[in-house]
């Protein structure tokens, strides 16, 4: 089963502080079948779920798009990333997860 791996570990739970921003950079050629993206939800919109939108911004070929852009534009980009900046009213958790693909992301916890 694929999986994503951040820094090297699969599926790793990660920590996010409200006030900071993160950058998913998957530039790199094996991250162009899934796209990754964030989720109150765990597993997102493979788990009837819907992406995460507050401080979201999605980037293709250092071009700012909108996530449908995005989407349709991922496979064939050599730069793509999304970021957030996380709000205040974040909630306590988020999920990244794969767009199509199940059970390939995992957990964020929110603090601060």
């Amino acid at each position: 089963m694929a999986v994503f791996y951040i820094d090297g570990v699969a599926q790793d739970t990660l920590a996010f502080t409200r006030g900071s921003i993160y950058r998913f950079d998957q530039s790199n050629a094996s991250n162009s079948a899934d796209v990754l993206t964030l989720s109150e939800t765990d597993d997102g919109e493979n788990n009837a779920g819907s992406a995460y939108a507050t401080g979201v911004s999605y980037w293709i070929n250092n071009v700012e798009v909108n996530r449908t852009t995005y989407l349709s534009n991922f496979a064939a980009a050599t730069s793509r990333f999304f970021q957030i900046e996380v709000d205040a009213g974040a909630p306590a958790t988020l999920y990244y997860y794969a767009v199509g693909t199940a059970s390939m992301g995992g957990t964020i916890n929110v603090t601060g």
